[in-house]
């Protein structure tokens, strides 16, 4: 580590129902090599012993004891207003944030504080490992750093950068006035980050894997009613990010054919389900992407569906 001034970085913690996995994640945040962090946990209302944890893990590691906020919510709230609160509760010159059921490596914040102080960075991000939950991890490159604002927002539409914020760390000034965090946790990500990227104006980027993303199996695994609310979520989460690029200036046209099969596979999701359909509301968002519709690699009969239901206004294909 190497810096010759010690900004604030706040470290921001959505907390709930992480009990499992929380223990290794503080262990590893209060590890850092890095001296001048303030921690935030935000207690969204969980159900079991995750603030517990929290602070037996700030028990056993002392130094950090001055440093740690835990911030709690009346009712629960959802992970992106959790974000929200710690943000607004945050002093730290940088911010970044995390999520308890990951862990991080000791040189986390002090590498990518570096690198953001000597390339004069907005939003300085690192690659990072996936880990599996049979062991097996593989480390994903993001050297995205040296690409036009117009290619990196050309990838976060179609996935290939991942939009999550915990491997980004950004400064306070890139947050303004008009950034808003999401209601709906789902894509609540994308929502963030490309508020953000519009906004910066110097990205950079760390070239080794400082974040352990798990993947947990059993979240891949809803019932009914979760996939319908996840569909839900996800189409007007993804409508926002549509105006926010849409208002920065750009040519929403240029960004085919990714944007379309973006939005044509969120709208065949979304319309799924007879509590989601709004006949009017998918054909009047980016109604360019009918036009490509059948492009989109999905089965043949969803798709005649949707165009003709979309065009007739009609609810009686759905029914069929």
């Amino acid at each position: 580590m190497i810096i010759n001034e010690y900004p604030l970085v706040s470290i921001i913690v959505p907390v709930y129902g992480v009990e499992r996995y929380i223990e290794k994640f503080a262990k590893t945040i209060f590890s850092q090599d890095y001296p001048n962090i303030e921690y935030i946990f935000v207690d969204d209302c969980t159900n079991d012993d995750s603030i517990v944890k929290v602070k037996a893990a700030i028990a056993n590691h002392p130094h950090v004891c001055d440093r740690v906020k835990i911030l709690h919510h009346p009712e629960n709230r959802g992970l992106p207003q959790a974000r929200k609160t710690g943000f607004e509760e945050s002093k730290g010159d940088y911010i970044i944030h995390v999520d308890p059921d990951d862990w991080v490596e000791p040189t986390y914040i002090s590498q990518l504080l570096e690198t953001a102080i000597r390339s004069g960075a907005d939003i300085t991000w690192c690659d990072y490992f996936v880990e599996e939950e049979q062991g097996n991890a593989k480390v994903v490159e993001t050297n995205f750093a040296e690409y036009s604002k117009y290619d990196i927002i050309m990838k976060l539409l179609s996935g290939e950068f991942h939009s999550a914020v915990w491997n980004k760390m950004v400064t306070r000034r890139t947050y303004n006035t008009e950034t808003v965090f999401s209601i709906y946790s789902q894509l609540e990500d994308l929502y963030l980050t490309t508020q953000l990227m519009l906004n910066a104006h110097k990205l950079s980027h760390v070239g080794c894997p400082l974040y352990h993303y798990r993947v947990n199996a059993n979240s891949l695994s809803f019932s009914n009613a979760r996939i319908k609310k996840r569909c839900f979520e996800e189409y007007q989460n993804f409508k926002s990010v549509f105006h926010f690029i849409e208002d920065a200036g750009y040519d929403m046209l240029s960004f085919e054919p990714v944007l379309s099969n973006r939005v044509n596979a969120l709208k065949l999701a979304f319309m799924k389900y007879k509590e989601n359909r709004n006949f009017d509301d998918v054909k009047n968002f980016y109604p360019d992407s009918i036009k490509n519709l059948f492009r989109l690699d999905a089965p043949l009969r969803a798709k005649l569906k949707l165009y003709l239901s979309v065009k007739t206004n009609s609810d009686f294909l759905f029914k069929l």
